[in-house]
């Protein structure tokens, strides 16, 4: 889906929002409802700004209380057990920030899938290079140097205002940096079980599965 032309919503109301209707994106409605709100967050090209400085304001403090995925990721606003929203920071290939923390800080070049069920949006910069496939988890074990069972995919960029849905135990992709540093937001469905569910990662030529 494509974000262009949607009126702009304030952060405060898109949360609220969410978390009065819940998060579930097990279903076409449920995506649709989520779609729409992310859609009109993307007209808001102030409130990320606002945020982060909230944030730095705040010697970060929300983060070091709800932030396990490090400083590539700025959580904007958890509900556990239902929802979590974040912004995920992508560094271009020549970024110092890059070389000297190294891809693999970024999952750049590892092909993976997820244990859980999200939307993201091409927010800010070209956004980050991809290639998608597709695999069903429960053909598989899930022992390393288990033949992957995976389908052919496509190549393509989250550009901006771009949404994607991946499906948790069936979208997998490979990522690579940006021509130059972009950023992308995500709605990430949180259920209990979530936690107890795994997650994939394949080697790079998508033969088997690596742990």
């Amino acid at each position: 889906g494509q974000a262009d032309g949607a009126p702009a919503i304030s952060f405060e109301e898109f949360v609220a929002t969410l978390e009065e209707d819940g998060v579930d994106l097990s279903h076409e409605n449920g995506v649709l409802a989520a779609r729409t709100l992310l859609a009109r967050l993307y007209a808001n090209r102030e409130f990320l700004v606002e945020r982060a400085i909230a944030e730095l304001k705040d010697a970060c403090a929300g983060q070091s209380r709800t932030n396990r995925y490090g400083a590539q990721v700025l959580m904007l606003h958890h509900l556990p057990g239902n929802f979590f929203v974040r912004a995920n920071f992508w560094p271009a290939s020549d970024d110092p920030v890059l070389k000297v923390s190294g891809a693999h800080q970024y999952f750049y070049g590892v092909p993976h899938d997820h244990n859980f069920d999200f939307i993201t949006l091409g927010y800010l910069g070209p956004g980050y290079r991809s290639h998608w496939m597709e695999h069903d988890a429960s053909a598989v074990i899930g022992f390393p140097g288990e033949p992957a069972q995976l389908t052919s995919g496509e190549p393509g960029i989250l550009s901006p205002g771009r949404m994607l849905h991946y499906r948790a135990h069936r979208d997998m992709h490979v990522q690579f940096p940006p021509v130059s540093f972009s950023v992308s937001i995500n709605i990430v469905a949180e259920g209990v079980a979530t936690m107890w569910r795994d997650q994939y990662v394949f080697d790079p030529d998508l033969r088997n599965i690596v742990q």
